[in-house]
């Protein structure tokens, strides 16, 4: 049976002031810090599971990932971007934004994902090309609207492509674009109702300590260690009363939560938003 620990036994690489900066970070930044803890924890969740022959594998994962983060100063700490040659800025702007500028790689990306021409994208536009060689643009000036797919969308289609003439005024460009997007999703299979995200309150998340939470909790999972909550609630908001009743209606579902798969999504939405301004998105409380 596992040993309850006193705050005492709290692990020497533990420091609460590493995490002071955690509210005046950016948000691409706040979710590079969750988004190596999400990882972290599904590193020693497979690692957990003897029956897998690559339990050995993620763990050690886990250990190379882990000395990003243990120990060190938020502010200092040095995790690795996302894996692109851009990094993870230049990522969010091109890629995760809600609008972006087309290239041919997208084009190529969507040739990829159609049924059909996944090992063969090439002959998708040698087919393309032929129909539009028996159906000339004079012949037929109202083709149906070119969809991107994307395999993680409900319906298959995500992105919307429009011809944009840039020389119209800025609010009568704004009322076509409108006009032609509705019409596009009018013709789209129905999809579920997405719940739209209220802009979280990153700075409760930093002053319930959230991210001194997960770090406990990823040493927790790692050594057998029982942490009781009065515990936990001491070591996350020393001086501050929170009490164990407040970790459990505030910080522990938050981190579950955040921590679940998808449960980055808004955090990326908004960090991508950022990204593409090159500014701070000033959130209120």
């Amino acid at each position: 049976m596992a040993k309850f620990i006193s705050i005492e036994e709290i692990p020497k690489w533990y420091n609460i002031d590493h995490y002071l900066c955690v509210a005046k970070l950016r948000m691409i930044d706040l979710y590079k810090q969750l988004r190596h803890r999400q990882s972290l924890l599904y590193l020693l969740e497979k690692s957990n599971n003897k029956a897998d022959p690559l339990a050995e594998e993620y763990f050690s994962a886990f250990s190379r990932g882990i000395k990003y983060t243990r120990g060190i100063a938020v502010e200092d700490a040095e995790i690795p971007d996302l894996p692109s040659i851009d990094g993870m800025d230049l990522s969010l702007t091109n890629e995760k934004c809600g609008a972006t500028p087309l290239t041919f790689r997208h084009l190529y990306d969507h040739a990829s994902s159609v049924p059909g021409y996944e090992f063969d994208p090439v002959q998708y536009f040698i087919d393309m090309c032929s129909l539009m060689s028996e159906n000339p643009p004079p012949t037929k000036t109202q083709d149906p609207p070119l969809l991107l797919t994307n395999e993680m969308s409900v319906n298959g289609v995500k992105y919307a492509l429009l011809r944009v003439d840039q020389e119209l005024p800025i609010e009568l460009l704004r009322e076509n674009v409108i006009e032609q997007i509705l019409k596009m999703r009018a013709a789209m299979p129905p999809s579920p109702k997405k719940k739209r995200y209220r802009t979280p309150s990153f700075e409760s998340w930093a002053r319930n300590g959230l991210l001194p939470f997960l770090d406990l909790l990823i040493w927790k999972m790692e050594t057998g260690a029982n942490i009781p909550d009065r515990v936990m609630a001491a070591a996350i908001r020393p001086g501050h009363d929170i009490g164990e009743s407040n970790l459990r209606k505030t910080v522990i579902p938050l981190a579950k939560r955040l921590m679940a798969d998808g449960g980055l999504a808004e955090l990326l939405e908004l960090a991508a938003t950022e990204a593409s301004l090159h500014t701070p998105i000033n959130v209120e409380s």
